[in-house]
């Protein structure tokens, strides 16, 4: 089952931390297929109801080259994720495909220099509100 699978990943990072292993486990696509298909409502509500800009549109990519981008969209006070092809010029939080798994679980690598943004602090600080988990 997928979604047991993707609980022992993530409560082994949370437990262990970063490593090689966790990282093959976080890594597997269809963990992240899971999360954005299925559970994004759930990922965002937490975020949501704390969010002062809820009424106030939003979007933001998380890159991992080679991959589909992972899109977080708050239009009309609702909040989404979802996969878009990426897109050249826009801002984004560039990581490993471990590491985005762990971003829309509202956790973060170990090693900072595994994550790099472009966006601007403002929207950085809206972005880690709305994805801070259960």
């Amino acid at each position: 089952d997928i979604h047991m699978r993707q609980e022992f990943a993530l409560h082994r990072w949370d437990l262990i931390g970063d490593d090689d292993e966790g990282d093959a486990l976080l890594g597997q696509p269809e963990l992240l297929e899971h999360s954005v298909g299925l559970l994004d409502h759930w990922l965002l509500a937490r975020g949501l109801e704390r969010d002062a800009s809820v009424s106030d549109p939003f979007h933001a990519r998380i890159r991992c080259a080679g991959e589909r981008d992972v899109v977080l969209t708050v239009e009309n006070c609702v909040g989404s994720l979802s996969f878009a092809t990426p897109l050249d010029g826009v801002d984004l939080i560039e990581t490993d495909a471990a590491g985005r798994l762990l971003l829309i679980w509202g956790r973060q690598p170990a090693d900072s220099r595994r994550v790099l943004s472009t966006m601007p602090a403002d929207h950085l600080v809206r972005f880690c509100a709305l994805l801070s988990g259960f």
